[in-house]
């Protein structure tokens, strides 16, 4: 069905009836053309109205957005290289004369978008490229996040595979945050699911037993079992319904294509390009979940000023308060139950109810009640402590495996080894089995080394800059300044407006 819905839609947003999309007489228009709602609208320039051509000597710069993105992803970067108006302009980086064209591409598959990418560039970047009187295209460059960078190292591809260099619009590519290496977050993204439900029953178990106990009417006609029944069918509908939808994007078809271990992914690596390219990866600090997730989905980077979308300690900071709270509510309860075990002697055995049913009866349900919340409470506090670990897990960037070692004894004495045959004349003394933890820099979606792993490309890192960050903040600067200024190949340099 999703395929079918899909090729309806494509039918309907062809060059048919579509002027606006259809390519200047002479262009190759290669597969699938782009859908209606891609087609770029310039922003207004003081200095340079709509409709009048820029500077001759301006080169394009094509931002490619990644999953979940669209053409303004990369909004204020891309302003800032092209255009400052007077009084607003951007301390330490100048314009340059780059004319920025963001451009979109299809979701089907990897060949697919790389062909409508294609399409894009002849459609709106060919009228572009006529009115600078920019006749080699090569000189054009593009700048990608994530997903685009894959896909735009495709369409690099797809002119090699076609026979085609010339009609290639581009002449450059730097990808930031770029899987090239796969993504894992896209293998494991079924256990987000479950994820979400764990998160979802610990965190209410604490706050819901509190709420069942104070409140005697609900203790009365709600049992234990029901109530919790209840807080489980919540959650289910919550990680089943709820999760899918905030994800829809990593359901993409196209996503398919870049797993870690898929096929196209691994033609795509084993293709060589000759032209200039820069992969640049970040490396997030710890914890690396909820600051991916402040700028997913709290303040994005487009809501800073250019190049300053840094700040991503604020929900780490509400993170630490909400731990805080269940670990208090914890410690209450954990004293509680000491004190009744320790000073009052609860629980109570068949015996002592015999000869001290008062004392009994007073204490008895105050100790199996405090017990119960102390417990409920410690689920919360358990599930906050992992979930970083737990969602750094479903990324990649961290594995345990277990590594047993063993020991030989031989002639009095012992040594170890990984091996559980022993040397002629010992005889195994006994193994150990050690759970080892392994963890790798990445940048809350992507792994370092997957951000690198662009074949033949200088690679740099974006020290404390997550998956989104990268688009606006001050790494941002810095590398998109070294790129124009020379720092990664002559290729890239570009003269300030």
């Amino acid at each position: 069905m999703k395929k079918l819905l899909f090729l309806l839609g494509f039918i309907t947003t062809t060059c048919f009836g579509q002027t606006v999309l259809c390519p200047p007489p002479g262009s190759s228009v290669i597969g699938q053309q782009p859908p209606t709602n891609d087609t770029y609208d310039p922003p207004e320039n003081p200095k340079n109205p709509r409709g009048k051509p820029e500077l001759l000597n301006d080169r394009l710069v094509f931002w490619i957005h990644g999953l979940g993105g669209d053409q303004n992803s990369w909004a204020k970067v891309a302003q800032a290289t092209q255009y400052q108006a007077p009084g607003q302009t951007v301390p330490g980086y100048p314009a340059r004369k780059i004319t920025s064209l963001p451009l979109t591409y299809s979701q089907f598959s990897l060949s697919g978008a790389a062909s409508t990418l294609h399409n894009m560039l002849i459609s709106t970047g060919d009228p572009l490229c006529n009115a600078h009187n920019i006749t080699d295209k090569t000189k054009n460059f593009i700048v990608a996040h994530s997903q685009g960078g894959i896909v735009s190292r495709a369409t690099d591809k797809m002119y090699s595979d076609l026979g085609i260099e010339e009609d290639r619009r581009f002449g450059g590519i730097v990808t930031f945050g770029s899987p090239h290496g796969g993504a894992r977050i896209l293998n494991n993204i079924g256990q987000f699911n479950g994820f979400t439900n764990e998160a979802c029953i610990a965190l209410l178990a604490g706050p819901a037993e509190d709420a069942i106990q104070s409140k005697p009417v609900i203790d009365f006609f709600v049992s234990n079992e029901t109530w919790e029944g209840i807080q489980n069918k919540l959650c289910n509908i919550l990680s089943e319904e709820l999760v899918p939808i905030t994800f829809k994007d990593q359901f993409q078809p196209l996503t398919e294509d870049y797993k870690v271990g898929a096929a196209p992914l691994a033609e795509l690596n084993g293709f060589s390009s000759s032209i200039p390219k820069v992969a640049l990866y970040g490396t997030e600090e710890e914890p690396v979940l909820y600051r991916t997730a402040y700028s997913m989905k709290v303040k994005t980077p487009n809501d800073f000023p250019h190049f300053q979308a840094d700040s991503d300690q604020p929900l780490v900071d509400r993170f630490n308060g909400l731990l805080n709270k269940y670990k208090a509510k914890y410690e209450q309860y954990k004293q509680e139950v000491l004190f009744l075990e320790v000073v009052m002697g609860m629980p109570c055995s068949p015996g002592e109810w015999i000869f001290h049913p008062l004392h009994c009866a007073t204490y008895d349900g105050q100790y199996w009640k405090a017990k119960k919340k102390r417990d409920k409470w410690k689920q919360g506090v358990d599930w906050l402590n992992s979930s970083n670990n737990k969602y750094k897990a479903i990324i990649g960037a961290i594995s345990s495996t277990w590594v047993t070692t063993y020991t030989c004894a031989c002639n009095g004495y012992t040594f170890p080894t990984s091996n559980p045959s022993c040397p002629p004349g010992c005889s195994l003394a006994g193994q150990n089995s050690t759970l080892v933890v392994t963890e790798k820099d990445n940048d809350g979606v992507v792994l370092a080394e997957s951000g690198g792993a662009f074949p033949g490309a200088i690679v740099e890192a974006l020290p404390k800059s997550n998956h989104l960050q990268m688009r606006n903040d001050s790494n941002t600067k810095a590398k998109m300044l070294k790129v124009l200024d020379g720092g990664f190949g002559d290729y890239f340099i570009t003269d300030v407006r």
